[in-house]
C-alpha cells in the first residue's frame, strides 16, 4: 500500500496508527459479542475511511501529504486511545478460535500471515506491473501535470491508492492482534518508519514514478535481516532505529549517485 502512496509522489505517515486502530476495533467488538465476520468488516471500513480523508484532503483541499496523514496519525491513535482506555484488550477461549486462526493457524504447515503476506504482494504486483491502472500510478508520479493534461483522473488515483494504504495497514493490524490475542493502544507505534524504510531500501523514489513491489519486499527482508542480525550480535534494541535510519539514509545516497553517474 505504501509503495503505490510513494508512487505518485505521497507518503503516509498515519500507517502505524490505522494498523493499532484497526486492531483496537476489532478486538472491542469482539469482546462486545459481534460476529468475527462483522468485526473484520467494520474494522477494515474504519481504516479505509481513515485512507479517503487522507485522500480527500490532499486531492480537494490542496493540502501536501505530511499534513493530512500527521493529523490521522494522531486522530487514529487517539481513537484507540479513547475506546481501551489506556487498558490491553484480550480474547481466549473457543469462541475466539476461528478468529485467532488467522493470524496463529497454518495451511499445510505454512503459517498464515506469511500466506496473506505473499497474496498481497502477487496482487500489488500484477496491480502495478500488469494493468493500465498500474502504469497511471506511474504517470502521476513521474509528471502529475502531463497526467493531468492526457485526461488521466488523478485526484480519483491519488484517494484510491491512499484507501489501499490504509486497508492494507487494517489488515496487517488485524493479523498481528489475531496473532498475539491481545492489543494495546500503542501497537503499531513507529510503524510507519518501517514501511517507508522498507519501500525506499528496495528502490522506491520519494519524489514519485520509481520503485517496484519486489524492490519493496526486499527491502522488507533486508530491514528485518537487519534487525535480527543486530539481536544476535547483542546490541542494544534501542539503537535498531539509528541502524534503520542510516541505512535509509545510505539507500537514499546511493539512488542518488547512481541517477548523477547514468546522467553523466
Amino acid at each position: 500500500g505504501m509503495t503505490c502512496v510513494i508512487l505518485t509522489g505521497g507518503i503516509d505517515l498515519s500507517v502505524g496508527s490505522v494498523f493499532g486502530m484497526t486492531a483496537v476495533i476489532v478486538a472491542y467488538l469482539l469482546t462486545h459479542g459481534v460476529p468475527a465476520p462483522l468485526a473484520i468488516l467494520l474494522s477494515l471500513l474504519a481504516a479505509c475511511g481513515i485512507g479517503l480523508l487522507n485522500g480527500l484532503c490532499i486531492t480537494l483541499l490542496k493540502m501536501s501529504p505530511f499534513v493530512p496523514t500527521l493529523a490521522t496519525l494522531a486522530i487514529a491513535r487517539s481513537f484507540a486511545l479513547i475506546v481501551t482506555h489506556g487498558r490491553p484488550i484480550s480474547i481466549f477461549g473457543d469462541e475466539y478460535r476461528s478468529f485467532l486462526w488467522i493470524g496463529g493457524g497454518d495451511i499445510f504447515g505454512v503459517p498464515n500471515p506469511f500466506i496473506i503476506f505473499c497474496i498481497a504482494s502477487l496482487f500489488f504486483w500484477i496491480l502495478l506491473s500488469r494493468t493500465v491502472w498500474g502504469r497511471y500510478v506511474y504517470a502521476v508520479g513521474g509528471n502529475e501535470r502531463t497526467a493531468r493534461l492526457t485526461g488521466l483522473r488523478v485526484d480519483r488515483l491519488k484517494i484510491i491508492v491512499y484507501i489501499l494504504s490504509a486497508l492494507m495497514a487494517g489488515i496487517a493490524g488485524l493479523t498481528q492482534f489475531s496473532y498475539l490475542g491481545s492489543v494495546t493502544a500503542d501497537m503499531g507505534t513507529g510503524n510507519e518508519l518501517a514501511v517507508i524504510a522498507a519501500t525506499v531500501i528496495g528502490g522506491a523514489n520519494l519524489a514519485g514514478g520509481e520503485g517496484t513491489i519486489l524492490g519493496t519486499v526486499i527491502g522488507a527482508i533486508i530491514l528485518e535481516v537487519l534487525r535480527n542480525g543486530l539481536l544476535l550480535f547483542g546490541i542494544d534494541p534501542y539503537w535498531q532505529g539509528v541502524f534503520v535510519g542510516a541505512v535509509i539514509i545510505l539507500a537514499v545516497s546511493i539512488d542518488y549517485f547512481r541517477k548523477l553517474l547514468h546522467q553523466d
